[in-house]
């Protein structure tokens, strides 16, 4: 092999493997993390990509959340807390005047 095609070789292995890394690891990452905390602020991104962001404070810190909650299909409010088990994809919703969690029902990534 000469010395062009073994670089070109290794640029290709270089770049696959951080596609690969950019595309996979927030959703591994996020998948070890745990949360219980209380909403704090909820908004949505500007127009194209518009997504919810929810912030999350946890023995304070604050917690972000992204992009589980697509198309308006759930209505989270300041002060409803948030919990999501280690391992689980699942966010779990207790209302501020109610005693029970219940299921929102699609995945998310946790950020730090």
């Amino acid at each position: 092999m000469k010395y062009r095609q073994i670089v070109s070789f290794a640029s290709l292995i270089v770049f696959l493997v951080f596609g690969f890394w950019t595309i996979f690891y927030p959703s591994i990452f996020s998948k070890g993390k745990s949360l219980n905390g209380e909403v704090v602020i909820v908004w949505k991104t500007a127009p194209p990509r518009s997504k919810w962001i929810v912030e999350v404070r946890e023995l304070g810190k604050i917690r972000t959340i992204n992009y589980p909650f697509l198309n308006d299909v759930v209505t989270i409010h300041k002060g409803d807390s948030l919990r999501k088990e280690q391992g689980s994809d699942e966010f779990l919703l207790k209302r501020v005047d109610t005693d029970n969690w219940i299921s929102i029902g699609q995945k998310g990534t946790l950020e730090n």
